[in-house]
């Protein structure tokens, strides 16, 4: 996996670098690159028996490939029909921004998190695991998720995909909502009131989601 998402990034570092009308596409080829190669960096890391190819979370959900298809389409689409819509350089800026900001979020979170931070909601608590507070995790409770929804939106400005924005917001807004009710009844049966004290001092940073 590692060779064709190699060939995936330097393909968008030559758009980026090279070409005039695909420097958006290319930047954001290597955006996918770089985040779903740390995915997999981070379990290689916190929890190497449990690496695997999924661990790129590239096979994410079927929602998520649609989601992507469906952003490509538009793209190319409004791309042919009007160009000159696309490679703004205030949106490619902007979009840019909100993903190193989001990528870098969930990079911290994971990374302060460390082995406490898991790709899927665990049902039984590990005997080590512990109720991460400290770092970013003193100001959003789930840092990742902020980091992750903020990424995903920006992904979708930087190509100047109007409906492909409004779509990302309003779908990873939907997942995430359920995901962290879910997680956080589990985390309430862990950690009990502590955790119950933790997440009434902080916010998740996501709209509509306290």
């Amino acid at each position: 996996m590692a060779l064709p998402l190699g060939a995936v990034f330097g393909m968008g570092l030559g758009l980026a670098l090279l070409s005039q009308n695909w420097v958006d596409w290319g930047l954001y080829m290597m955006t996918l690159v770089v985040f779903h190669s740390w995915e997999f960096f981070y379990v290689a890391l916190f929890h190497p028996a449990e690496l695997s190819t999924n661990s790129f979370l590239l096979n994410h959900s079927r929602e998520y490939g649609a989601a992507a298809i469906f952003s490509w389409v538009e793209y190319f689409v409004e791309g042919y029909f009007f160009p000159n819509m696309k490679g703004s350089w205030f949106f490619v800026t902007i979009g840019l921004v909100g993903i190193i900001v989001g990528q870098g979020l969930r990079t911290l979170a994971m990374w302060t998190a460390g082995s406490n931070f898991h790709h899927l909601v665990r049902e039984e608590k590990d005997k080590a695991q512990t109720l991460v507070t400290v770092g970013i995790y003193n100001y959003l409770r789930h840092p990742s998720y902020f980091g992750w929804y903020y990424w995903c939106i920006a992904t979708q400005i930087l190509l100047t995909n109007p409906l492909a924005t409004v779509a990302y917001a309003v779908a990873a807004w939907m997942f995430f909502n359920e995901r962290i009710k879910d997680e956080e009844e589990t985390l309430i049966r862990f950690f009990g009131k502590d955790y119950e004290r933790y997440k009434a001092k902080t916010i998740t940073g996501i709209p509509l989601i306290p």
